[in-house]
């Protein structure tokens, strides 16, 4: 046999190998992904419609308030990237503009738990448990194409979201 037929057979050999490891490897993360889809789904028919709804309500009034603050982050982000690029570093002015961004997640945050906390003081304690439990497996959001969130930038002032009018 020659050099070259024996270099095909070698190569062939090791990119079939390949394949078949990148094929096992994409089974066994889509049957993870399946085993936390079932416990999630599990989780949320355990949890009464109302609560859901509620659930549902609340999580979007606080994304609405937090609107501001998401597009201020942002801009925090990239001023404090734009920092971190420059010549010559400024230190300073980068753990200023990292503190004002940790401080503008804070606050989205604290306003996410403070709504939480008042959905649960009415509720009944069975009922707050069952919103534990999906707070625990929160529904995914939807599936979106394009670029990662974080490579999206916030829409314009003004806009909130709405289609053009027509």
């Amino acid at each position: 046999m020659n050099t070259r037929a024996r270099w095909l057979i070698i190569s062939s050999l090791v990119l079939n190998v390949l394949l078949v490891g990148i094929i096992i490897g994409h089974t066994v993360k889509r049957m993870e992904f399946r085993e936390r889809r079932m416990e999630r789904i599990a989780v949320q028919e355990n949890v009464p419609e109302a609560i859901r709804k509620q659930f549902h309500e609340v999580m979007r009034s606080v994304h609405k308030e937090n609107r501001d603050l998401h597009r201020e982050a942002h801009e925090a982000r990239v001023k404090a990237l734009d920092i971190l690029v420059a010549e010559p570093f400024d230190e300073a002015a980068y753990q200023a503009q990292t503190e004002t961004l940790h401080r503008l997640r804070g606050e989205m945050m604290q306003r996410m738990a403070d709504a939480t906390k008042t959905l649960a003081l009415s509720l009944p304690p069975k009922e707050r448990s069952a919103l534990a439990e999906m707070l625990k497996h929160p529904p995914r959001p939807p599936r979106r194409w394009g670029p990662p969130p974080g490579d999206i930038p916030p829409p314009p002032p003004g806009d909130a979201g709405e289609p053009p009018p027509l």
